[in-house]
Parts: structure tokens; C-alpha cells; sequence
């Protein structure tokens, strides 16, 4: 990430500094100058801020080589950047938000040498410099020298959930490797019509977002798969318990024992794998980078990360970081009345760098950074190909109108197997008030029956009435449990957004703010969406 056109920053560095610099543009696959995050003014302070803030914000861990100076609002040395990556950057254009994780600094004490003090120099002689610094002490930093800023369960949390992310993307790739071939299979997830190269967006969020995708309708199968067998499991439970009371068939308390560790089994297998919590986080995970694949293409140049649900934030801060440190390539930014600062994205001998415009206004994107000679060779970043705003708009409005449906239909399909439960459970009590009545001598003392043939259709009575509720119960949960009807009123509301949001376009409304909008009004209906799933775990209480 450079503060400024190549050809300018190489002036900054001679000698041997200029060969390493040299060497590490070699060795990273991409190179380009960091976009404006805050309103342009004069100077390279301005610019080395912006590099600064880029890497604040795309990165989990933040190494501050620092004296531990106080901040200086504006500034752009390592205290400035630090302060941002812990409390956010007030300065912005355009605000997205609050940030509920502040980020990690590893503070590595050290000091500038021409800021020590003579006692210093002279206990510090012999020593080497550190890119112009010199440590505290003569001794080489050791761990225990490191101070951690920031909140640390949270950041230790973000770390786990990560680690655990790749193990399992690791697992996804193997295995589709080994099943399909390199290639892998086209998908489509179960929240968005988003599939491979959907969007054309660039391969790094490409790259995450198939094995989350993947990963999160792995987890919604083992999922369903477990509230269902807690259903049939109870179900079991409920009659068998009937039939051990009612018809003293006394070994069924064994197949009670067994349903009962089976339901607890099954809940303690969901919390081993994490079924639905991977299901749920892995989804918003791929959701939030469809979004940022979205405005990417339509040329719109906004950070998902700052737009996350404060919800999102809190619960699931991981996913926030794993977005900002996917989507680390910069699309054109703009700057109000400013043109020029070209972004590099190559430093191969070329020709000199062609700019494109950036929507009308703003900041120049260069497809190389000029003639610099000893620079390697590079392949220019693939950013992908830009798509129509107005495709993704339309694809999403006909994703959500066939989620109304087929959620509708579902939400039927359940009512229709509980009322049918309901109906037989009706069934069987006036049957069995007809039979106390009319058979048995309710009212009136005289029975037509044998009293122990009236008993045992007392007690088949009974034990179909439990086991018909206990079915219609369970059977309801399992349904509920799957939030039909929250999700179809979900869907209805963001296809009515999508049709306004066509209506608006037409209208001449801004782009930029078009997709700014719709970009926020998804991220929210995922957090709906991960908040009433969040309540329908596979924990069964039994009774």
C-alpha cells in the first residue's frame, strides 16, 4: 500500500533503501496507492496519513514500532495510525458507522534516534537501527517487551473464530478437489442468488466467499438434520413413556433411557461441530462479501465492514475483520472537486499510467506506474469485471420475490401437517367422550363393556392422544424453528425495497447513494435474519 504514485515515492529512498524497496515491490502480488479516506489537502502528510489509515483498516493485527507518544488529531505518524486503528477515524467522509471491535495493536516499545537523550545514545551504542529507530534498551525487544492495546477477549475470540474458518475452508477445498476436480461446482446459497464469479468480483473475496458459502449450507443440513431427529427422537420418547404408564409395558423405560440420551447426544454433537452457529455466522460471512463483491462492480467505493449491523458487530466481530482484511484492493475512490492521484497498479517497465475516470469525478485508477528501471515484473491486479448496478438490483428483487414464495408454500405445507394433527387429536377425544358416555355409562353408572375391556380402550385412547400431540408439537417446533414466516416477510420487504430501488434509478437517482443505500438495507435484513435464527438452536428441553 503506497502513499503515492510509484515513480514519486521511489524519489523518497537512495541507495541500499531504494534496492530493498525495490526488492519487497517484487515480492507482494499487488501494488497501488491507497485510496482517500478523508477530504483531500495539500501536502505528503496527507498522503502518508491515508496509506496509514488503509492499513489500519484492513488488517486484524496493527505492529506499532513506537515511542508511545501522544496523538496529534490529523497527524500521520505511527501515533495517529495507532489511536485510529484502536478508537476509528472521525474524519471521513462519509461515515459508516460505530465500531463495536477497536482493533489490535502490538505495541513494540522502541524510540527514534534522533529523540533519545545523549544517555540514551550512549546506552544504546553499538546497537543497529531498525529502519531508523533504535530500541529502548541494548538487548534485541523480547515478548514480554510487547504491549497488547485493545480489547483482548474480544481480539483473542476473533483470532479462534478465524483459525477455525480456514481449518474448515481448508477441509471444504480438499474435499471438493477430491470429489470434483480443481473446477469445484457452481452454488447457489441459500440467502442470495450469488454463485461462482457471480458478480465478477475480484478473486480474493471470490476466493473467500465460495468456501463460506459452501461451508454455511454444510452447516444448515447438519443442522436441519439434528432438530428433525430431535423430533422424531421426542416423539418416540413421549409415546414410549405412554406405553411404559398406560399399558405397563415396563422394558420401554429402556427405549425411554435411550431417547433421552439420544436428544442430548444430538445437542452435544450440534455443540461439538457447531452446526448452527456455523451456519448462521458462515452465511453472514458470505452475505457481507456478496455485498462488497456488489458495490465493487457497480464502481462504487465503500467498505461492508463499516456498514456491518451494530448487532453483527458485537456478537460476530470476526466476520467484520475477516471482510476488512479480505477486501484490501482499493476501487477508484472519489474526492469531492479533486482530481488526479493515480492509483498503481503495476510497476512493470510500461508505458506511462493511463487514467480512467472514476464515475465523472475524483481520483484516476492507472493500469501502470510508469517506467522505473530495476523495478520486476508484475501481473496487474484482476479486479474483475465491472457490472451494471442495475443487475445486481434485479437479480436480487426476482431472488427475494422466489423466497416469498417458496417460504409461503413451506409455511402451508406446516400449518397443513399441524391443523391434520390437531384434527386427529380432536378426533380422538370426542371418540373418546362419546365412548365414557354412551359406552362406558358417564352419567349414567351402566356400563355395556367389561370393566377391563372399557380400561383398555381407556388406555388406547390415552396413549393416542399423547402421541398424537406430542407429534403435532414437535412437528411445530421443527417447522418454527426454521423461521418460514419471518423469513418470507423478510424477503417481501427487501423485494418491495428492490422495486423502489428500480423506480428510484429511473428517476436519476445518484448511483453511488442508490448502492450505498441498498448495500446498508441487506446488511440489516441479514442481521434480522441472524437474530431470530440465533434463538432456534438445536437445545430441546424435555418434560
Amino acid at each position: 500500500v503506497l502513499p503515492m504514485d510509484m515513480n514519486e515515492y521511489s524519489k523518497t529512498f537512495e541507495g541500499p533503501d531504494l534496492d530493498e524497496f525495490k526488492r519487497l515491490v517484487g515480492l507482494a502480488e499487488s501494488v497501488f496507492v491507497a485510496p482517500f479516506e478523508e477530504e483531500e489537502r495539500e501536502g505528503n502528510d496527507f498522503l502518508y496519513r491515508q496509506a496509514g489509515i488503509y492499513v489500519a483498516h484492513h488488517c486484524h493485527i496493527l505492529f506499532a514500532l513506537w515511542n508511545g507518544t501522544e496523538a496529534t488529531r490529523g497527524g500521520c505518524g505511527t501515533n495517529e495510525i495507532v489511536d485510529i486503528m484502536l478508537h476509528g477515524n472521525t474524519n471521513v467522509r462519509d461515515e459508516g458507522g460505530f465500531t463495536a471491535d477497536k482493533g489490535c495493536v502490538l505495541h513494540i516499545p522502541v524510540r527514534r534516534e534522533k529523540t533519545m537523550s545523549e544517555e540514551g545514545m550512549k546506552a544504546s551504542e553499538g546497537t543497529e537501527p531498525l529502519d531508523g529507530m533504535k530500541p529502548v534498551e541494548e538487548e534485541k525487544a523480547v515478548p514480554s517487551d510487547v504491549i497488547f492495546l485493545g480489547d483482548e477477549d474480544c481480539f483473542r475470540e476473533i483470532l479462534k473464530r478465524t483459525d477455525e474458518f480456514n481449518r474448515d475452508s481448508k477441509k471444504c477445498i480438499v474435499h471438493d478437489k477430491q470429489k470434483k476436480g480443481e473446477g469445484g461446482s457452481e452454488k447457489t446459497n441459500e440467502k442470495g442468488s450469488a454463485g461462482k464469479n457471480a458478480y465478477s468480483a475480484d478473486k480474493n473475496l471470490q476466493g473467500v466467499y465460495d468456501p463460506a458459502d459452501r461451508l454455511s449450507l454444510k452447516g444448515a443440513r447438519g443442522y436441519k438434520f439434528s432438530i428433525a431427529l430431535i423430533a422424531v427422537m421426542a416423539t418416540l420418547l413421549t409415546t414410549s413413556f405412554l406405553l411404559y404408564d398406560e399399558a405397563n409395558m415396563h422394558y420401554l423405560i429402556i427405549l425411554c433411557g435411550v431417547m433421552i440420551a439420544g436428544v442430548y447426544a444430538v445437542n452435544a454433537s450440534d455443540r461439538r461441530h457447531g452446526f448452527h452457529r456455523k451456519y448462521l455466522q458462515y452465511r453472514i460471512l458470505a452475505e457481507g462479501l456478496r455485498v462488497q463483491k456488489a458495490l465493487n462492480s457497480a464502481g462504487v467505493y465503500a467498505q461492508v465492514f463499516e456498514m456491518m449491523p451494530w448487532a453483527i458487530q458485537m456478537d460476530t466481530p470476526w466476520i467484520v475483520r475477516a471482510i476488512a482484511a479480505v477486501n484490501f484492493v482499493p476501487m477508484q475512490a472519489t474526492a469531492e472537486g479533486k482530481e488526479g492521484h493515480a492509483h498503481a497498479a503495476s510497476a512493470v517497465d510500461a508505458d506511462p499510467a493511463q487514467a480512467e475516470s472514476a464515475g465523472g469525478a475524483g481520483h484516476a485508477q492507472a493500469e501502470s506506474a510508469g517506467n522505473i528501471s530495476g523495478f520486476p515484473g508484475m501481473t496487474p491486479y484482476e479486479t474483475g469485471e465491472k457490472h451494471s448496478h442495475l443487475q445486481w438490483i434485479k437479480e436480487q428483487m426476482e431472488y427475494h420475490e422466489g423466497v416469498v414464495k417458496t417460504a409461503a408454500a413451506n409455511a402451508k405445507h406446516n400449518d397443513r401437517i399441524v391443523r391434520t394433527a390437531i384434527g386427529i387429536t380432536i378426533f380422538v377425544y370426542m371418540a373418546a367422550l362419546l365412548f365414557e358416555i354412551f359406552v362406558a355409562g358417564l352419567f349414567t353408572g351402566d356400563s355395556l363393556m367389561d370393566p377391563d375391556k372399557a380400561e383398555l380402550v381407556r388406555t388406547v385412547i390415552k396413549l393416542c392422544t399423547g402421541s398424537l400431540s406430542a407429534m403435532s408439537l414437535f412437528a411445530g417446533s421443527y417447522y418454527g424453528k426454521l423461521s418460514l414466516e419471518e423469513r418470507a416477510n423478510d424477503s417481501r420487504r427487501m423485494a418491495a425495497l428492490y422495486r423502489e430501488a428500480l423506480e428510484r434509478e429511473a428517476r436519476g437517482l445518484e448511483t453511488d447513494r442508490l448502492c450505498r443505500t441498498l448495500a446498508r438495507e441487506e446488511l440489516n435484513e441479514n442481521g434480522r435474519w441472524f437474530a431470530y435464527k440465533s434463538i432456534n438452536g438445536t437445545d430441546t428441553p424435555i418434560s
